[in-house]
């Protein structure tokens, strides 16, 4: 029975020995290659830079456009295109317009390039003046009687001082650019331009079919 059991042991033994030499003289497997990184998320491009919006025509351009003629005909033409019975302007309308005011559609583009501005910033200190004036008798009035000024007048009189700071260098940049005679002539049309900008106002609040002046902006030079 021993001499069995030896036998057996020497069995497994040899057994073992041959799993052994077989797992030693069995081929490497070639080792796998690594797995290629996840490719990088494509950078998203930088959003384009919009062009700068043209500059308005010069001196040069201006220079017989800025005069009484000029500009009595731009505002015909700004009068004509005003939105009447409810009613978007059409291009038959624009064509009427410019046949009743001498211009070409370049004119009245560099017209509105040019006046335009200076007529709606002008207009939203119309009243700066006259106040100023009201507001600055108030506070000295307080002065003369020994009284202390109100702070909603003193907040105003500075209110008021600003606006027309604002003014006098709008005023003074027009000149630098095209000249104190262009002014003098611009000014003296001031209360007509403010008109038809209040109508336009007025009309731009009855509603989104009131679109008059787009294709001013928009004209080709």
């Amino acid at each position: 029975m021993l001499k069995a059991s030896i036998e057996r042991a020497l069995m497994v033994a040899c057994a073992f020995a041959a799993l052994a030499t077989c797992k030693k003289n069995e081929p490497l497997k070639p080792a796998l290659p690594p797995t290629p990184a996840a490719p990088a998320a494509p950078r998203r491009a930088a959003p384009a830079t919009p062009p700068p919006a043209a500059a308005p025509p010069g001196a040069s351009e201006m220079k017989d456009l800025l005069s009484e003629d000029k500009l009595a005909r731009f505002a015909t033409y700004r009068k004509e295109m005003l939105p009447v019975a409810g009613g978007a302007v059409g291009a038959g309308s624009r064509q009427a317009a410019l046949e009743k005011s001498g211009l070409s559609q370049d004119e009245v583009y560099k017209l509105n390039r040019v006046v335009t501005p200076y007529y709606a910033r002008t207009y939203a200190v119309r009243d700066a003046v006259q106040r100023a004036a009201e507001v600055r008798a108030k506070i000295e009035r307080a002065k003369a009687e020994g009284d202390t000024p109100s702070p909603i007048d003193i907040a105003m009189d500075r209110l008021y001082g600003g606006q027309l700071a604002r003014l006098e260098v709008l005023r003074k940049d027009f000149a630098t650019d095209y000249g104190e005679d262009a002014l003098t002539v611009v000014q003296k049309h001031e209360s007509d331009f403010h008109a038809i900008h209040e109508r336009i106002l007025g009309a731009a609040t009855a509603g989104p079919a009131h679109r008059p002046y787009r294709e001013e902006i928009t004209a080709v030079q």
